[in-house]
């Protein structure tokens, strides 16, 4: 993973991103067991390295993953807590139902579910979120589309190195979005 942000970091410089400028500093280890504990999930050794090299970006720094905030670990958890809140609410059921999705294979048809961690946002309640609770033929751990309206779950990539790996490869094709602050 250091290696993989080590490029991104120089290829962003095209676009005028100093990584140094934008990253958190990195999470210390109880950081990530006290999130750990508070979602009650298991991150993988990838996502402990991630989160080990930057805890998310500063606030109101330029959205340059795919036009969203990259989240720290207190920002994953205050957005879970939104999502959290609206589902405890019955916002995401109809007369008592379940809203169901439309998702990809291996992602389970919920309008939410808690085990999806959203570790970016886009400000309009849209994501990309971790999932602690694929479907039959999906990856514990994989990255999903959440988007707030709308009920279509796609699969992102099969893991958060696959996830910045591919953006890396869209940085050097010079197809990316980034909404400047």
């Amino acid at each position: 993973m250091t290696e993989l942000f080590d490029n991104i970091y120089d290829a962003l410089l095209q676009y005028n991103i100093d990584l140094e400028e934008v990253l958190n500093h990195p999470a210390g280890s109880h950081e990530i067991d006290d999130i750990q504990k508070k979602l009650n999930v298991e991150f993988s050794e990838e996502i402990i390295d991630f989160y080990t090299i930057a805890n998310g970006q500063a606030e109101m720094s330029d959205y340059f993953v795919y036009g969203h905030e990259l989240l720290s670990l207190q920002g994953i958890f205050s957005e879970w807590k939104i999502w959290k809140k609206m589902s405890d609410k019955g916002l995401f059921c109809k007369n008592k139902t379940p809203l169901k999705a439309v998702a990809e294979t291996g992602i389970k048809a919920n309008w939410w579910n808690p085990k999806w961690l959203p570790i970016t946002h886009d400000g309009a309640g849209n994501h990309f979120c971790l999932d602690f609770d694929p479907d039959v033929n999906g990856i514990s751990g994989q990255i999903i589309t959440l988007h707030q309206d709308s009920n279509k779950r796609l699969l992102a990539a099969n893991s958060l190195y696959d996830f910045f790996n591919e953006y890396y490869k869209k940085i050097l094709k010079n197809s990316l979005a980034i909404k400047r602050f």
